[in-house]
């Protein structure tokens, strides 16, 4: 794994002011940051480096979805948000070419809800227009180690993983909204019932999974597939889950599940 070194740090400052919706404290935080980052950047790679860094305290905050649903954030102070991000782009160059199925579109660099939607018409295009529409059910607490855990078949360097660790310890949940990791971890949770759902009419964003196929009997029939590989991994499909005939693709992902 790549250390995270002073310019890796700041490639990840940049990302983070860039997209940080920060206000009030956070804002001053990060212009602090900005200012600093010359005597502050150094001095962090060197505690990483040595496993002497530890995270502040998130604060619990609420947030809205695009559905209108609050759902619960766990945001770390921005000194913390910067090492996520590192740690995330150092994973994401191990998920992208050893991890990820090219169908899985939540989460990843250049894919996006839009990028997934033009997927699913040019399925619905070829005339599949039954779906399995599974989104997998939050699955409550992890354990941390579990979660370090869903790395270690990618990552063998142990210093790269004790900062992960450290990270995430911090939290209520390892896998809580909030953290630039929490995404990394969603597709890292899921890509081991990826394995077993390969197929060219297949597509995950995020949480759920959606299953084109030609017939109502079809669409069942590859639901059962998804509960099952779901149930294999200690997760399953949301109440919400269900079959779609005769779908319009522009209401896909806007369950509000």
């Amino acid at each position: 794994m790549p250390s995270l070194d002073e310019e890796r740090l700041q490639v990840a400052l940049r990302q983070c002011a860039l997209r940080s919706p920060a206000t009030g404290a956070d804002a001053t935080a990060f212009e602090r940051l900005r200012r600093e980052s010359a005597e502050i950047l150094p001095r962090l790679a060197r505690d990483l480096a040595e496993g002497t860094w530890r995270p502040g305290p998130p604060t619990l905050t609420h947030v809205s979805t695009y559905t209108g649903k609050q759902l619960e954030f766990w945001l770390p102070p921005v000194l913390d948000q910067v090492v996520h991000r590192a740690v995330r782009n150092a994973v994401d160059r191990i998920t992208e070419t050893r991890v990820l199925r090219d169908w899985v579109s939540g989460y990843r660099p250049g894919r996006s809800r839009v990028t997934t939607l033009r997927h699913a018409a040019r399925l619905h295009a070829r005339g599949l227009r039954a779906v399995a529409d599974v989104e997998a059910a939050p699955a409550g607490e992890a354990r941390l180690e579990e979660v370090v855990g869903w790395l270690t078949p990618y990552i063998r360097d142990d210093a790269f993983l004790t900062v992960l660790r450290t990270a995430l310890s911090v939290f209520p949940d390892p896998t809580a909204p909030g953290t630039t990791l929490a995404p990394m971890l969603v597709n890292l949770r899921l890509s081991r019932c990826d394995t077993a759902l390969d197929g060219p009419h297949m597509i995950r964003f995020g949480r759920t999974y959606l299953a084109f196929t030609t017939d109502h009997g079809e669409a069942e029939r590859a639901f059962t597939v998804i509960a099952e590989a779901l149930h294999t991994r200690g997760l399953q499909p949301h109440p919400g889950s269900r079959v779609r005939t005769a779908v319009n693709v522009e209401d896909l992902l806007l369950n509000g599940r």
